[in-house]
């Protein structure tokens, strides 16, 4: 018998075809006992689809109304405790791969390391490239304001992996693919449901901080993150998401990272003309493309 019950969360929202990718491939994994499926209530024909993955292991909820992805993932979270007797839950997004060894690292940090609530291995991305926003300190609010800047945020970097450190202690990690300690997960209140989407893990990495729980990466272990791409597909326009991850972040800094009303208002002008320079880098884009094309195939792509 197996020390640990783990489920995995996977999100669904308006995405059944990536979402249906993933589990079809992890339902095998003998270490993860449940696979639970939240619907964020599409409004497409997702829970149709998933339905048909229904068995003993893979299981489907449909929430009643979309309330963000925090909101999701913590009914997902609930689910696993109380009805599963979970110990150890999974969070995926659908646009992501790992493999069972992963898992299995995971786990062994969790019991190497007692007050550990989250751990995520390293993320990559296609091409095998280590996405700097694996983890980060929690910011102060001048400079969340300042990092939504173009040229600020390169200032602002995230922390570098380090070399020497099998688990090393952060205080956040990205969301696309985690496992939490469900007890502690769900003593912190889980996510922040205020949040509709982007900035869950600063505050849920703040709540565990103030609490003395831990949060760790695996640095040996990697997950790939076809970034974005349920996101996209239900919020195309990157301006949009832009404003989103600001508003989200303007919450944050409001609630969470003691702001003065200097700040508030100073971080509102930040994001104001971070959102002009969003608006700005698309022209460019669309320009670059209208003129041939050769800028898709340059490596300063990802620049704007």
């Amino acid at each position: 018998m197996r020390e640990h019950k783990i489920a995995c969360i996977v999100l669904n929202y308006n995405d059944s075809e990536t979402t249906i990718s993933l589990v079809d491939y992890i339902k095998r994994y003998q270490i993860i006992d449940y696979i639970i499926i939240i619907d964020n209530a599409s409004t497409d024909d997702s829970i149709k689809e998933l339905d048909k993955l229904s068995s003993e292991k893979i299981v489907v909820y449909q929430a009643k109304r979309n309330a963000g992805y925090g909101a999701g993932n913590n009914v997902g979270i609930q689910i696993a405790r109380e009805r599963y007797e979970c110990d150890i839950a999974l969070i995926a997004n659908p646009d992501v791969e790992f493999e069972e060894s992963c898992i299995e690292k995971l786990v062994e940090c969790f019991d190497r390391n007692p007050q550990a609530a989250v751990v995520a291995p390293v993320q990559k991305n296609q091409k095998g490239q280590v996405i700097k926003s694996t983890a980060w300190k929690i910011p102060s609010g001048l400079k969340y304001a300042l990092s939504a800047l173009f040229f600020a945020g390169r200032v602002f970097r995230t922390e570098r992996i380090p070399q020497n450190q099998k688990y090393w202690q952060v205080d956040c990690v990205t969301g696309a693919f985690l496992a939490v300690r469900v007890d502690f997960f769900l003593k912190v209140g889980g996510y922040d449901e205020r949040i509709f989407l982007y900035g869950e893990e600063t505050t849920l990495g703040y709540r565990l901080k103030q609490k003395g729980l831990q949060s760790f990466v695996v640095t040996d272990e990697f997950y790939l993150h076809r970034h974005a791409v349920s996101t996209s597909k239900s919020i195309p326009s990157v301006v949009s998401r832009k404003k989103i991850m600001l508003d989200s972040r303007l919450f944050i800094i409001k609630h969470y990272l003691g702001h003065s009303t200097i700040l508030y208002y100073f971080a509102k002008i930040c994001f104001n003309v971070a959102i002009m320079e969003e608006y700005i880098k698309c022209f460019i884009r669309i320009l670059c493309k209208y003129i041939g094309g050769g800028y898709e195939k340059s490596n300063n792509y990802m620049l704007l």
